[in-house]
């Protein structure tokens, strides 16, 4: 049985241009019931990453370890490389389908190399098409599908022999082409595979790390800048950007002592936006000497997104996305957002067209 896979001082390098690309994890485990996200800027080192855990690759330094019942396997060996294939489901980023062949003959022959009952696999086969939305696609050739189609097939071929058999998966971009209803069918998959699988994946979809991910490593120019558990990097990143509301007393005397403490990057009577890292608690307590003496006001954080993480970690910004406690309010409140937005945009000064 599978238990989980270990990276350990892995190094590897390559010509790139006229530069020299290196990948460098030190250490990185994923164990069955965690999914992992690898998430980073484009040629940062994700699908190098992920070649070289499945084998494609070979490290130049360090080593990559599948413990299966107790005992370590290495995808670089060739007489270990079919015990890990057992437990091993891979789908590339450009997973490259026989064109010429049914969607039911696709699945059916990769799936004979697992199972030898055809009753068996015409089940499984059926289930999967169904949950993925591809039955009526299963006699079309592979080639007068779409592109997001096909990679919905390449998923389900990636999965069918580890429906019933806890291992690991390793996808590369799983939502690449998808549309919105896929995207869905495919998350929902990958929750119920997690419980008794190790999931590792690459994407630029911070729906789907937020939706799936228990673990983030993310990347940048081949070296590892955040690894953890997803809840306690976003808390890390968090910045204190809070709503105040003044509902009872004078604003101005109050937001006046604010701004000594804090940036108040938005002040329209009654409401106040404030970024305020590392000073959450001043302003509680500043909050609660003014209630002391009679006023009203409601505080709320805003919450921080894995989106949000990112912008800070790779030094790009991106507008906020806007907090459900916005959308649900007053035009004049969500009026008041984006102003805040704007004039946030341009203190970072971290603006991109």
């Amino acid at each position: 049985m599978f238990q989980r896979i270990l990276v350990k001082d892995l190094s590897f390098y390559y010509r790139r241009d006229t530069q020299t690309f290196r990948l460098q994890i030190n250490d990185f485990t994923a164990k069955r019931g965690e999914a992992h996200c690898i998430l980073g800027p484009n040629a940062s080192g994700k699908t190098t990453f992920i070649k070289l855990c499945v084998g494609l690759l070979v490290p130049y330094g360090g080593f990559i370890a599948y413990y299966i019942d107790g005992e370590p396997y290495y995808p670089d060996i060739d007489s270990h490389r079919v015990k890990i294939t057992e437990y091993l489901g891979y789908l590339p980023e450009g997973g490259n389908l026989p064109q010429h062949l049914s969607v039911y003959r696709v699945l059916d022959r990769h799936l004979s190399f697992y199972l030898a009952d055809k009753v068996e696999r015409r089940r499984r086969i059926n289930e999967l098409l169904d949950e993925l939305n591809l039955t009526e696609f299963k006699s079309k050739p592979i080639g007068k599908l779409s592109y997001g189609t096909q990679r919905r097939v390449a998923l389900a071929m990636s999965i069918s022999h580890l429906i019933d058999k806890p291992g690991i998966l390793i996808l590369d971009e799983p939502l690449k082409g998808l549309d919105t209803r896929s995207m869905d069918l495919a998350i929902n998959i990958l929750k119920k595979l997690r419980k008794n699988h190790a999931i590792i994946f690459s994407t630029h979809d911070e729906r789907l790390a937020e939706e799936i991910a228990t673990h983030l490593t993310v990347l940048r120019d081949g070296k590892v800048i955040e690894s953890g558990r997803i809840e306690n990097i976003i808390r890390k990143y968090s910045s204190s950007c809070m709503i105040l509301e003044v509902r009872k007393g004078d604003p101005g005397k109050f937001i006046d002592e604010l701004e000594r403490m804090a940036p108040v990057v938005e002040a329209r009577s009654p409401l106040i936006f404030v970024q305020a890292d590392g000073m959450g608690e001043e302003i509680i307590n500043l909050v609660a000497r003014y209630i002391e003496r009679g006023y009203i006001i409601i505080v709320q954080k805003l919450p921080f997104s894995l989106r949000d993480v990112r912008t800070k970690i790779e030094g790009t910004y991106t507008q906020p996305s806007t907090p459900l406690e916005v959308r649900l309010m007053s035009k004049k409140i969500r009026r008041a957002w984006s102003k805040f937005v704007k004039k946030l945009r341009k203190k970072n000064d971290l603006c991109r067209d």
